[in-house]
């Protein structure tokens, strides 16, 4: 499986969160194209991050039986998701304290600036997305970088997944575990996704969010343990669960079945290896986590000096937006991973 689509739609995802953003901050309702076309049900960010969670929990499960212990899974995972995360924390401050109108002095003195940085590598802690005083005039006010959102949640979904090291030799048992618990996780997210959890911590997980990005994370995770990718029908199962997603969203009952239909058909294109697309990474390397975190300070800032509709704020930052992702890759993601081998 070395060679296979997954690169490819990564970027596509990617893209299509910078789609629906380029519509909300712009001051605009989140109406994209694919929401439109299914009546609300789904918009392109959201199809976008579920579909970045379904193919990270295929592709780290089998990193969890590739790696040679508990230590060896967990530095790759934060090697991969830390040193760009905390690059773009500094740029977003950075590029806060350049627009912002009050001097260096009140800048920092204030709180919201001066714990950023601190307070969003924490993780766990409530994430920052605003600095007061910068971007007032956006529709979408004092708002650095929405997107890293997502960031704890697939952290946190990292740390539930190592545990499978326990049963990791046991891979019969493993694949009846995973398949119950995403079964069980479906129905517990019917009975109370609105149900008020205090033993979570709301300013970091909400309830709902968590219940939907982990039935798409473990969702990925149970079709890897299945092994998908060897289905000797493989084919007539992609095309047939197609079909399937067509008419489930013609009936409007997309919502919860969302999560059975779109890891199968994710995970099936993403097996494939398609010409022209197939291994992106070995042949230009991995922008989309760079594309992800830079896409909304780009459309920010563009939206403080320019007078942008939603068409031209998307048609400008894409191209920023994906030459920041191959400057994050080359610069320091792929460098960053270069250290795992100073780790025994």
């Amino acid at each position: 499986m070395h060679r296979n689509n997954f690169d490819f739609l990564r970027l596509l995802f990617a893209t299509l969160v910078l789609i629906t953003h380029s519509y909300t901050l712009s001051g605009l309702p989140e109406n994209d194209f694919l929401s439109q076309w299914t009546h609300g049900q789904i918009s392109c960010s959201s199809l976008g991050v579920k579909g970045f969670f379904i193919i990270s929990g295929f592709l780290i499960f089998q990193s969890v039986l590739r790696s040679k212990n508990w230590f060896d899974y967990m530095i790759k995972r934060i090697l991969r998701i830390y040193p760009a995360y905390m690059i773009v924390l500094v740029v977003g401050l950075l590029v806060a304290w350049g627009l912002t109108d009050l001097n260096t002095q009140q800048f920092f003195a204030d709180r919201s600036a001066r714990n950023y940085i601190s307070q969003n590598l924490a993780m766990f802690l409530p994430l920052k997305y605003q600095v007061d005083n910068v971007f007032a005039t956006n529709p979408y006010k004092y708002a650095i970088n929405g997107s890293i959102w997502t960031i704890p949640y697939e952290f946190l979904f990292y740390i539930l997944l190592s545990l499978t090291f326990i049963l990791k030799q046991f891979t019969k048992l493993l694949t009846i575990l995973f398949i119950a618990g995403f079964v069980l996780l479906f129905l517990c997210m019917l009975r109370y996704e609105n149900v008020p959890a205090y033993y979570i911590p709301a300013d970091t997980f909400e309830i709902h969010l968590l219940m939907h990005l982990a039935l798409c994370f473990f969702g990925g995770a149970a079709l890897a343990a299945i092994r998908i990718h060897e289905f000797r029908y493989k084919l007539l199962l992609l095309i047939g669960t197609i079909i399937l997603l067509f008419v489930i969203i013609g009936l409007h009952k997309f919502y919860y079945t969302q999560f059975i239909l779109l890891p199968v058909i994710i995970i099936l294109i993403g097996t494939y290896a398609t010409k022209g697309i197939a291994g992106l990474n070995k042949t230009m390397g991995d922008f989309s986590y760079g594309i992800y975190l830079y896409g909304f300070i780009v459309q920010q800032t563009l939206i403080h000096f320019f007078n942008l509709d939603h068409l031209q704020l998307m048609f400008i930052a894409i191209p920023i937006t994906f030459i920041l992702g191959a400057l994050s890759w080359y610069l320091i993601e792929k460098r960053a991973l270069t250290l795992k081998k100073y780790f025994p």
